[in-house]
């Protein structure tokens, strides 16, 4: 009962907090229109006659009309806000879209039964803490969502943990060392790393290649995302002779890619983001390739990071290099 009490609470808060922003907007607009005042009633204040109980799926009635009256449906609408909120936070904008789509479906008013709002699903006390005045907003909402993004990655170090912290909270992923043993966790980070649009940073890829094509062969090595985008160049892009994939959160669900050229992975063996069992089941589709395990961490090769595992990355440059020498020449 408690939880059913809990719901509505939260439905009714995320009610409130639309209708009050809605009557901000209205109150910015209304010097600008003559006549009468303009106003919002409010769900949660008023007399008690006024007040009627506000269910679950009165929200869901109310929400489905104001989104089928919005002008925007779909996350490649706020494409110019995103690259912006990206580019200020220094945060990928694939990712930024993957989350905005897991999060809202690119609806800048949806409402979650938590009373998440929003883009990127902002809670209250999240807005709070952020400054955000109007979570509907799509630019303030979108700009929070994404600081609040680079502060997970830069908290935990790698996109996958600091995706399961904007899912199931930093405190969840602090007290496994890890991602969460919550199946919706585990989807919703397994799901964005799928959607993390490749195609455009494999575009620079090949940009550089084919500017650097007089110079001879070229390989390629990559950390963490840089790791992913190492293993799909080298099944996707021609021109490559050689692949060194540092620990690349995405390489599990990218599986069946089918490189073209000689790849070295280096693995963690405690690496968080990436469970051991994971390498080990890419390591057993791909016997063709070369597979290193070090007994690190996440980012072991980092001297910035706390995962910083001096002589595993050691190791793992000398034979990268050694790689590089015997295919590159």
């Amino acid at each position: 009962m408690r939880d059913v009490a809990s719901t509505l609470f939260s439905n009714m808060y995320a009610a409130q907090e639309r209708a009050d922003a809605i009557q901000r907007k209205i109150d910015s607009l209304s010097q600008k229109v003559s006549g009468g005042a303009v106003g919002v009633s409010k769900v949660l204040s008023g007399t008690s006659a006024a007040v009627k109980p506000f269910f679950p799926k009165d929200l869901a009635i109310a929400m489905k009309s104001s989104a089928d009256k919005s002008e925007h449906s779909s996350v490649s609408d706020y494409d110019d806000i995103i690259a912006e909120a990206a580019d200020k936070n220094g945060v990928a904008p694939e990712l930024v879209k993957a989350v905005i789509k897991a999060e809202s479906g690119g609806r800048a008013d949806a409402v979650s039964r938590a009373g998440a709002q929003g883009l990127m699903q902002l809670t209250p006390s999240t807005c709070s803490a952020l400054g955000v005045s109007d979570p509907f907003d799509p630019a303030q909402n979108v700009e929070a969502g994404t600081r609040y993004l680079k502060q997970q990655i830069d908290r935990f170090g790698s996109t996958e943990l600091a995706l399961a912290a904007y899912n199931a909270g930093p405190a969840a992923v602090d007290k496994t060392g890890g991602i969460p043993d919550i199946k919706e966790t585990q989807d919703y980070v397994d799901e964005i790393m799928k959607k993390i649009n490749l195609d455009d940073t494999l575009k620079e890829v090949a940009a550089a290649l084919e500017y650097g094509k007089s110079a001879g062969k070229a390989g390629i090595v990559g950390y963490c995302w840089g790791g992913v985008i190492a293993w799909v160049a080298a099944s996707r892009l021609p021109g490559i002779t050689c692949s060194v994939p540092y620990y690349g959160g995405a390489v599990p669900s990218l599986i069946d890619e089918k490189p073209k050229c000689p790849v070295m992975f280096q693995w963690g063996e405690v690496d968080a983001s990436i469970p051991l069992e994971k390498a080990k089941a890419v390591e057993a589709a791909h016997p063709e390739c070369i597979h290193h395990f070090y007994p690190g961490g996440h980012g072991f090769n980092c001297d910035e990071r706390g995962s910083y595992h001096a002589e595993s990355a050691k190791l793992a440059h000398e034979r990268t290099m050694e790689f590089f020498a015997k295919h590159l020449g």
